[in-house]
Formats: structure tokens, C-alpha cells, sequence
């Protein structure tokens, strides 16, 4: 009978799972310095400053006693979790695949996400110093900004942060400058930035910076600032660091 053999199509499933398009690993993990115990939730970083040499101007005087100033940085660690449910009696039997290594490798991608996350918060956000945990809240001081000016990331900006860091006298080596897609997207319209005269790599070619200023330069969407789609891309924020 005409039309009775398309009874038998069958449907075809895919015996994998496969991700969607997310971030996996943390990107800023192995950027910072990890410090496995924490006592009672927090865990001190015990901190010296700069002295000067005085001259000594006549035989046998005294050496002059100066005080090292010291200070103390706090670090308070946060749980986190997430959990799912497969039923082996229920689910397991009703599915093709088992979705449970699925699970725990898009857990695990959420666990990186999450690490970067308060890694960024950290870094832009207040510092809690003192002989006591929240004796003294510092913000990132204004003189540690750039102003954006409506202008986006710019190379000239990347060396303003490299005179503020190098009028700090801070070690460059392992330094980084994390920035949203949008801000990279800003240097690769830069001429001189992707020019092979002026950086190392080919960015034009393979859409990635190497060294820029000593800078390494690290995408992460979670600079975003104001929600919103993605090609509108929304409002960021760039932050220089580097590991101590």
C-alpha cells in the first residue's frame, strides 16, 4: 500500500552528549597566588614596606634605628556548591546515555567560572587590612584607575597602566591586563597593535595578542559590568595584574 513504508523512519539520537558554547577552564586561576589552609575562614598575608639608607656623616656615630613599616592583608575564602540528580533506577534506565560525566564536567566548568569571578571581584573591589580582619577597608585608590573618556581600550592606556605600575616599582614579571571581548576587539581595530613591528604573534591572523608592554592579554566576559546580549556587548571594565 502507497505511503506505509515511512511507518518504519526512525529517529536518530546521538549517543554522546555534547557542551554548549561556555567558558571551561578558569582563566585566572594559575594567575594568582593559592594558599591552601585558611584557618578560621581567613588567612593573614603578612606585608613590610620600603626604607631608606640614611648617610653617615662622622666616624663612630650611631647607626640610626628606623622603624620597617609592616601592615596585614586579610583573605576570607567563600563555599560554594552545586548539585544535580540522576535516579539509577529511574532516569538511567529511559536514557540512551549516561549524563552523570556530562554533569560533573559542566559542574567543573562552573567551578572555573565561579573562581574567575571572585578573582575579578577581588581585584577591582575593597581590600580589608589591619591587625584584625575589617580594621580597615581599602578601595582601589583613584590613582590606580584610567579613565575611559568614551574611548574604549586603547595601547595608549596600556602604557599609562605600565607607568603606574613601573612608578610603584612592581616586578612585571607574570604581568597580565584582563579585558572583556568588546576591549579586545578595540585593540585588533588599532593598527599599530596588530602591526607585527610593534608586538609579538600575529593577531590579525589568529585573533590573539602576545606580549604587549609586558602585559599579557586575557578575554573574559565576566568584566561585563551591565547585562546585556551580547552583541551589544554592554559596558566593561579592564584590570591590570600580576602575581606575587
Amino acid at each position: 500500500m502507497p505511503g506505509i513504508i515511512d511507518q518504519l523512519y526512525v529517529d536518530t539520537f546521538n549517543a554522546n552528549l555534547v557542551a554548549l558554547a561556555q567558558q571551561e577552564a578558569s582563566v585566572l586561576r594559575n594567575r594568582i597566588t593559592t594558599r591552601g589552609e585558611v584557618g578560621d575562614n581567613v588567612v593573614a598575608l603578612e606585608q613590610y614596606g620600603s626604607v631608606a639608607m640614611q648617610e653617615k656623616l662622622t666616624r663612630f656615630a650611631d647607626t640610626p634605628q628606623t622603624d620597617t613599616p609592616y601592615d596585614r592583608r586579610w583573605c576570607g575564602s567563600t563555599p560554594w556548591d552545586q548539585a544535580d540528580f540522576v535516579d539509577d533506577l529511574f532516569d538511567l534506565e529511559k536514557m540512551l546515555q549516561d549524563p552523570r560525566s556530562a554533569i560533573a564536567r559542566t559542574h567543573a566548568f562552573a567551578a572555573g567560572r565561579k573562581m574567575d569571578k571572585v578573582i575579578v571581584d577581588a581585584m577591582l573591589g575593597t581590600a580589608s587590612t589591619g591587625q584584625s580582619p575589617g580594621d580597615t577597608n581599602v578601595a582601589l585608590p583613584a590613582a590606580q584607575q584610567i579613565a575611559a573618556s568614551g574611548t574604549g581600550l586603547t595601547l595608549d592606556k596600556i602604557r599609562e597602566a605600565y607607568e603606574k605600575l613601573s612608578d610603584a616599582n612592581v616586578d612585571m614579571t607574570g604581568a597580565c591586563i584582563v579585558m572583556t571581548p568588546k576591549q579586545h576587539r578595540d585593540l585588533l581595530e588599532q593598527v599599530v597593535v596588530t602591526s607585527a613591528d610593534y608586538v609579538s604573534g600575529r593577531p590579525t591572523e589568529t585573533g590573539t595578542f602576545g606580549t604587549v608592554y609586558g602585559f599579557d592579554l586575557l578575554v573574559i566576559c565576566l568584566l561585563y559590568t551591565s547585562p546585556s546580549p551580547r552583541d551589544q556587548r554592554g559596558s566593561g571594565v579592564a584590570g591590570c595584574g600580576w602575581k606575587k
